[in-house]
């Protein structure tokens, strides 16, 4: 599985408030890609943080099944997780991923995206919507 994570307009994150830019997710796997909030888009920065809070709940809090929201979109995604597998379902589609492996790679690519937009706009880290996102990654440490 392979998550990228994009920002509608990158000269957003050149201006004030960086850190609540418009953007989506997208999951790739198995030649099959997800797109979540592409269309409507959702607050970026506050939606990953939300997204680490729910994986730690199904992981932490042993909950078997969540529904998670795309904050500013309102897009509902639900989450069943069963031994080492995680359903993702999104409407009437759903796929079925290893929990520990869509884990690392959602961790990966908040990794990357956070350092992207530092080395284009370091203010951006003094951001609050940045440093919620920065305290829960560092759980996953």
């Amino acid at each position: 599985m392979k998550v990228d994570i994009y920002v509608f307009r990158q000269e957003d994150l050149l201006e004030e408030d960086a850190s609540l830019s418009l953007g989506w997710l997208s999951f790739k796997d198995k030649g099959v890609e997800i797109s979540l909030f592409r269309e409507g888009m959702c607050m970026i920065f506050i939606t990953l943080t939300s997204l680490l809070e729910a994986i730690k709940k199904l992981e932490d809090k042993g909950e078997k099944k969540i529904k998670w929201v795309g904050e500013d979109n309102g897009a509902v995604i639900q989450f069943f997780l069963e031994k080492d597998n995680l359903w993702m379902s999104i409407g009437d589609f759903s796929f079925i991923l290893r929990f520990k492996d869509f884990k690392k790679e959602i961790v990966d690519a908040i990794y990357k995206f956070k350092n992207d937009c530092v080395s284009k706009n370091e203010s951006i880290a003094k951001e609050s919507a940045f440093k919620d996102l920065d305290l829960i990654i560092k759980k996953f440490i």
